[in-house]
């Protein structure tokens, strides 16, 4: 992104990214980025396997959607792990470790 349409396209690219993220885990979470294009999504006190893959499944669609960025109509993929605490880890590293990849 940064290479073809600029470091500010990417930028402003990640800030939508962040904002469509959050808005599909509200209240219930927190969306952090972990670094470069990667997001984790800590859901405290959410150890429903069908409840998480729900919102991931959810937070993927809104991804899909076109982003109208300076003009450019941009389109973008996404994966998610998966990992829940204690099962997987009881630290954000082991969980962050962890986590079982989900294509999108």
């Amino acid at each position: 992104m940064n290479d073809t349409d600029g470091h500010s396209t990417g930028d402003q690219l990640l800030v939508e990214v962040a904002r469509r993220l959050n808005r599909v885990v509200g209240e219930t979470g927190k969306v952090y980025r972990l670094g470069g294009d990667e997001f984790v999504v800590v859901i405290p006190d959410c150890g429903d396997p069908r409840r998480v893959t729900d919102l991931v499944e959810s937070m993927l669609r809104d991804l899909g959607e076109p982003f109208d960025i300076d003009e450019h109509m941009l389109h973008i993929s996404g994966s998610a792990g998966i990992a829940i605490a204690p099962q997987d880890g009881s630290s954000i590293d082991e969980l962050i470790a962890k986590r079982r990849s989900r294509p999108l």
